[in-house]
């Protein structure tokens, strides 16, 4: 089959609500795959995806807004976008909402103790950006009861990871 019938029938499938074809077109477009280029296309394709629910799509819905990549840079959508994806176990997202929850941004309320919340749950999956966060916050008592312990072995997880910033945080915490 030539890549010009698979995008054919890509867009057969994609058209009929198919939610993995949807969120293939993004790249079609993106790409110019048997397709003139067009972002404003992709991001079309991405966010019809991203309101079934596709948790990838919605994560991507998010970088867009971000970049302004065929959509306006909008820092509510990011967070609405970001936060469909962290419900639904992105990591990625988890970790992200808690930067929005800790620095106030997006039309959020700054919440220490959200923030904390969202890294745990990145944390927990193995998420070493959001071990070295999470493990910060413990340290500063920030939305969680200050712990040395509870910021070293966080910080360490991370650090064991090859995380830079945890590693230097090490040091730090070693002087504790």
């Amino acid at each position: 089959m030539s890549v010009k019938d698979s995008v054919k029938w890509l867009k057969k499938a994609a058209e009929q609500e198919h939610v993995d074809a949807q969120f293939q077109m993004v790249a079609v477009f993106e790409k110019g795959i048997c397709a003139k280029k067009s972002m404003v296309e992709a991001a079309r394709w991405c966010r019809k995806a991203a309101e079934q629910g596709h948790a990838q799509a919605q994560l991507y819905m998010a970088a867009l807004h971000t970049q302004g990549r065929g959509v306006p840079k909008n820092d509510v959508e990011i967070v609405r976008w970001c936060k469909l994806a962290a419900e639904q176990g992105k990591v990625e997202a988890q970790s992200s909402l808690g930067d929005f929850y800790l620095n106030g941004s997006g039309g959020l309320t700054p919440n220490n103790k959200e923030a904390a919340r969202w890294y745990r749950k990145a944390a927990d999956q193995g998420s070493p950006i959001a071990q070295c966060k999470l493990g910060r916050l413990y340290f500063e008592g920030l939305g969680v009861a200050e712990s040395d312990a509870e910021s070293k072995r966080w910080v360490k997880k991370a650090a064991d990871q090859g995380n830079s910033e945890a590693q230097h945080l090490m040091q730090v915490l070693s002087w504790c």
